[in-house]
């Protein structure tokens, strides 16, 4: 007891002691408390801190990810202006800072009109919006564009590790090997060195955004008959959103949606809905599929929207080019076209 509280037996009132008690073990055998320099002492003390090893792997990995894509590129940093980065860049009356933002959203790639019969209908106002953010904060200097590009190349290498790890290898070893290709594969060079290819890569980073968030949106199937369901309406519209801003990045942004309604088909889907195949009537397995359909369904009908809207802005005319422009096009064989 702390206090001297009175007890009263056999007619007559005690006061216990005024030394405090603490009952410990088992057989409930009462000591002091600990003294206040002893208290005082085990208050100083900080617990000690481990770091569990899967904890520490991820940042490690992504670590050497950054440094290899740091390493691979770091070249280019010295890199000029060459070639269409001058008539993007240079040439383009949109990147400049006087320009209003109004004709970034109006114009194609180059700075002409989408409507123009010259324009080549690149409409990636996005695109153009970072090289003008780039010229605001360091002006004309190739160097700060080359980093930015860097940086992004070093953001969908870790991106891309964490997408494989999450819906394509189950061993996390397999998806570092994987980023770890991706960081060094050769057929990145442009796309990263030349500095209008931050349309490719800019759009790659949002295209894997756009793909996690779309499986975010896809519940976890409790039992094994059962088809996922939608579990979150906000991540569905922030695939949306990011899809389309990966569309204006650059027009082959578009195709995440495509990819998503895929994957949701025929991975996430496939096990249960080749169960219900055999032994479900029509009317049942269209109830069972009901919450992919109407994910299906609501893709499908943004992607018509987006895609007129996109026609609409182009002026209803397809783009004209020539076969320097567009070698494959030319081409006498069907399938390289």
């Amino acid at each position: 007891c702390t206090q001297p509280l009175p007890v009263r037996r056999h007619g007559r009132v005690l006061r216990c002691s005024q030394t405090r008690f603490q009952t410990t073990g088992a057989a409930g055998e009462a000591r002091p408390d600990m003294t206040a320099p002893t208290r005082d002492k085990n208050a100083r003390q900080q617990p000690r801190v481990t770091l569990r090893p899967e904890a520490v792997w991820p940042t490690g990995r992504c670590a050497v990810l950054v440094a290899l894509c740091a390493l691979c590129y770091s070249n280019s940093l010295h890199g000029e202006l060459v070639h269409d980065d001058v008539w993007a860049i240079i040439n383009n009356p949109d990147v400049r800072p006087g320009s209003s933002l109004w004709s970034i959203f109006s114009n194609d790639f180059w700075g002409k009109r989408m409507a123009d019969n010259t324009s080549h209908k690149s409409y990636r106002p996005l695109c153009i919006l970072t090289f003008k953010l780039n010229i605001l904060l360091g002006g004309t200097t190739p160097l700060y564009f080359h980093l930015i590009n860097m940086c992004l190349h070093c953001a969908v290498t870790c991106l891309l590790m964490h997408t494989c790890e999450c819906c394509v290898f189950d061993d996390s070893r397999l998806a570092f090997v994987t980023a770890l290709l991706f960081s060094v594969h050769p057929i990145h060079t442009e796309a990263v060195s030349g500095i209008v290819g931050r349309a490719d890569v800019l759009a790659c980073l949002l295209f894997l955004l756009t793909f996690l968030s779309y499986m975010r949106c896809v519940a976890v199937c409790i039992f094994v008959d059962s088809l996922p369901s939608t579990a979150s309406s906000c991540s569905l519209v922030a695939s949306l959103v990011l899809g389309t801003c990966a569309m204006l990045v650059k027009e082959t942004g578009v195709t995440v949606f495509g990819v998503c309604v895929l994957y949701d088909a025929l991975v996430l889907c496939r096990k249960p809905f080749i169960r219900h195949l055999s032994r479900s009537r029509l009317r049942d397995l269209l109830h069972i599929c009901s919450p992919f359909i109407k994910r299906a369904f609501f893709i499908s009908g943004y992607v018509v929207v987006i895609m007129s809207f996109r026609l609409w802005l182009m002026g209803g005319s397809m783009p004209l080019f020539s076969e320097q422009d567009n070698p494959a096009s030319f081409s006498p064989h069907l399938l390289t076209r």
